[in-house]
């Protein structure tokens, strides 16, 4: 690759974090130089090698930085279109999904958009967002331990108020918040009125009652913030 490309990164360890150590690795190459605004990176399997990261893990990261607008598809060709400077703007971002200390934070964001996507949704839902919006309850009572489709009951969600920034923005959060453990033993109680409060959502939204669809809203997430909060709680015991 080094050869190919005409530089060399520097591994980087695996880690639970990897989206942002990506990043770091690929300022760093900006920085001196040896990847400038308008060039192509690498293909996937060299630059996934070169970072010692696997190719899901970097594909992940990718896509983040092409809804930042960092990187642009071209055909089969990924172009860099911002500098270094915009792209440490972007790994602050990313930040949020491991700093507990911003962590109340990204909480009130999220129910800020959450509140203003349900009452949205409450007037814009058509009959086909509700439908798959049910699908997707359906799936998470089989299987309430089912992260990717609780995140689909919430894209769906954003979906169905028509508002693109709103379903973007959500998508982006939801990929950088850490998955529950699953041998935590929060996490059945958690997931069990997580369902609960899905279902309150929706019927909110099939009965087209903004106030009381804010109100569940609101509830789930204090739910989520009092699960992380105890479960920050259990690690710092047990550490």
């Amino acid at each position: 690759m080094g050869a190919q490309f005409g530089f060399q990164l520097q591994k980087i360890a695996s880690a639970p974090k990897i989206p942002e150590k990506v990043m770091q690795a690929l300022i760093s190459t900006m920085e001196r130089g040896l990847i400038k605004v308008g060039e192509e990176l690498p293909p996937e399997r060299d630059l996934a090698a070169g970072l010692g990261v696997s190719r899901n893990s970097l594909r992940e990261c990718l896509a983040i930085l092409e809804y930042m607008g960092i990187i642009e598809t071209q055909g089969n060709r990924k172009i860099v279109v911002k500098d270094a400077s915009y792209f440490q703007k972007a790994v602050a971002f990313v930040r949020i999904s491991s700093s507990a200390d911003i962590l109340q934070d990204t909480l009130e964001f999220r129910g800020a958009i959450g509140c203003a996507a349900v009452t949205l949704a409450c007037e814009r839902a058509t009959d086909e967002d509700l439908a798959q919006m049910q699908k997707s309850l359906e799936r998470l009572d089989q299987n309430p331990h089912d992260r990717t489709t609780d995140i689909e009951f919430h894209t769906l969600l954003m979906n169905a108020s028509h508002n693109a920034l709103f379903s973007s923005t959500m998508e982006l959060l939801d990929s950088l918040l850490t998955e529950p453990q699953p041998d935590s033993p929060l996490v059945a109680e958690y997931h069990e009125k997580n369902c609960r409060s899905h279902h309150r959502i929706y019927q909110a939204l099939r009965d087209r009652d903004a106030r009381e669809a804010v109100a569940a809203i609101t509830e789930h997430l204090q739910l989520l913030r009092d699960f992380t909060q105890a479960t920050l709680s259990s690690n710092t015991e047990q550490a």
